[in-house]
């Protein structure tokens, strides 16, 4: 959804500074990890809450990226068009501003990645270091996200009621029938063929 169907609340586009804060983790790193973040009209409102669900063993240097590019790619769809990122993650925040080098083989796709989602916006979205006790929102957004083992999304309308769609399972995630003890095939004649193989035993 754009920002202009949001209502007057998310104020008209253009009209000032949005705001983005995200975060990620995982339990294990690698392990268990998700994504997520709040997405904030120019007055503080709140337009989304996001999760994604990363998978069941990613790092938690992937999810603080995964929550940088899924944000940033909300928020361009919207059509927000001045941006204001804060992460508590000093390690994301310096590479992708290119004062640190990305070293680690594992991260430089991500970085490619969210570099390319930053560059289609009309203005260069400014990006934050912000300590973690300031970014509970996004903090609590990425656990449900763990939490469900799914991804998330909420809008805040300017009416007060709260529509919460839930995106699909990500791709290659198995089926739960998939992780049900397979169940053993039951043959009518099984029993009769186990006592003929037991009588020649003795024979």
């Amino acid at each position: 959804r754009r920002v202009g169907e949001l209502g007057a609340g998310a104020g008209a586009a253009g009209a000032g500074l949005f705001q983005m804060w995200c975060d990620g983790g995982s339990r294990g790193n690698p392990g268990i990890a998700a994504a997520g973040g709040v997405i904030k009209g120019p007055g503080g409102q709140h337009l989304l809450t996001f999760g994604f669900y990363v998978g069941d063993c990613a790092t938690n240097n992937n999810a603080e990226y995964q929550s940088l590019i899924e944000g940033s790619k909300w928020a361009r769809d919207m059509g927000i068009p001045k941006l204001e990122i804060f992460m508590d993650s000093k390690l994301v925040v310096k590479q992708v501003s290119n004062e640190w080098q990305v070293k680690s083989a594992d991260l430089r796709p991500f970085h490619r990645r969210a570099r390319r989602v930053l560059a289609a916006f009309p203005a260069p979205p400014r990006l934050s270091h912000v300590r973690r006790e300031f970014n509970t929102e996004a903090d609590a957004a990425a656990n449900a996200s763990m939490n469900a083992r799914r991804h998330l999304l909420r809008f805040l309308d300017d009416d007060g009621s709260v529509p919460y769609p839930t995106r699909s399972p990500p791709s290659g995630a198995p089926p739960a029938a998939a992780t049900a003890e397979p169940r053993r095939r039951h043959r009518p004649d099984g029993g009769r063929r186990r006592r003929r193989r037991r009588r020649r035993r003795r024979q």
